[in-house]
């Protein structure tokens, strides 16, 4: 039941922030109730009460106007595939991980640089969703959420690009996840409006040479996406199953902490590698209850752009444990009830050979498949990562 009303007070929340009807009927419910103040002359009462009744009975019609004509000229119709071709990249040395869940960009020469140089800087001001999103967005949110109870966490968006020549700091803002459903979360619907072309992605995802949109010049959500992989002394990678319930990849494995960069995990000033590191650990232990103090260290591998998302930004990590698999499980915690909405079961595979494992070739999400070829790309690179970390003994959180 405390989910259930969580999700239904996040909804309603999110539909009064969207839809200026709804503001003019809170306004007017509260014109309504200020008679019953104390020592109100009775004209004063009478009339207020009034206002208020009226203002609320108005905008209550207009709202419901407003839904009934969206619902009568849109249509919401989902791709599948996603994309006939993939879109271009502008960057040459990028590359892209195909799979038959979708495709992740990558730039190996921006991942090689993700350690060091960047610096996160904070922008307190919440990302707005553009005017003919917000039209939408309930009819939206209404389709792609049936049957889900869905919690409108505040979730964090990057609002600058990591490139060979992009500035030093990277920013980032504010923003929900109901902001994501109603605007990433499009690129994989055909929204048809009656009587009118509507071309959403060129107008929201692509630019004018029809190639992935910078996400500099997004005016999608664009929330970050945190993941990790845990792997112990006796080289055992922790995957994560989730539940059917799960919005991005229900039903699939994951990487051992997979979740959404959140306002408190940035801090202005931080570097980059640190502020999602404190994001990515803090998902690990939050799914897994592995203690913190198992985490001996981390290293940030892989920044990559979702495509069947609207380009969603996606960090991908390695976390080095200082225990073997069977003493993790020992001291591990039971997942929070807000996780088990989420998280079905967790699983050990072993680090060689993962890629062949039935679970992985059968059962693998996008996400972790990137992290997979995250930590391929790290371990090529620098053989001895895994030995270093486990040495530095410096979790973060």
């Amino acid at each position: 039941m405390k989910v259930i009303v969580r999700s239904i007070l996040d909804r309603i929340r999110f539909l009064v922030r969207t839809r200026s009807a709804l503001w003019i009927a809170f306004v007017g419910l509260v014109l309504a109730l200020l008679p019953y103040v104390p020592r109100w002359p009775k004209w004063a009462s009478l009339l207020i009460g009034l206002a208020g009744l009226a203002l609320a009975a108005w905008s209550m019609f207009w709202e419901a106007w407003v839904q009934a004509r969206v619902s009568r000229d849109y249509r919401l119709v989902e791709r599948n595939p996603v994309f006939q071709v993939p879109p271009k990249v502008a960057s040459p040395t990028s590359q892209v991980i195909e799979t038959t869940r979708g495709h992740m960009v990558h730039d190996p020469v921006v991942d090689a640089r993700l350690s060091g140089g960047w610096t996160a800087r904070w922008d307190p001001r919440k990302y707005e969703l553009p005017e003919k999103l917000r039209e939408v967005a309930p009819y939206v949110l209404d389709k792609t959420t049936s049957g889900h109870w869905n919690f409108n966490g505040l979730c964090v968006r990057l609002s600058s690009d990591l490139n060979g020549s992009s500035s030093q700091d990277v920013w980032f803002q504010p923003a929900s996840f109901f902001d994501h459903l109603c605007s990433n979360e499009l690129m994989r619907w055909e929204v048809a409006p009656k009587g009118e072309s509507w071309d959403i992605r060129h107008e929201f995802f692509l630019d004018r040479e029809d190639q992935l949109n910078s996400v500099s010049n997004s005016r999608l959500a664009n929330i970050v996406g945190c993941s990790t992989l845990a792997i112990t002394t006796d080289d055992k990678v922790l995957v994560v199953g989730q539940t059917t319930g799960n919005h991005s990849s229900g039903g699939l494995l994951a990487p051992s902490g997979s979740g959404s960069l959140e306002p408190k995990d940035v801090h202005d000033g931080w570097g980059l590698e640190e502020v999602v590191l404190n994001g990515a650990v803090r998902e690990l232990v939050e799914e897994t209850g592995l203690d913190l103090t198992q985490v001996a260290g981390s290293r940030l591998t892989m920044f990559g752009r979702w495509l069947e998302k609207g380009g969603k930004p996606e960090f991908f990590c390695i976390t080095a444990l200082t225990v073997d698999a069977r003493t993790a499980d020992v001291h591990r915690r039971a997942t929070k009830s807000e996780e088990k909405l989420y998280v079905a079961d967790v699983e050990w595979l072993d680090l060689a050979g993962i890629n062949q494992h039935e679970a992985v070739a059968t059962r693998s999400s996008l996400p972790l498949t990137a992290a997979l070829a995250a930590l391929d790309q790290a371990l090529a690179a620098e053989p001895g990562l895994l030995d270093k970390l486990r040495a530095s003994r410096n979790p973060v959180m």
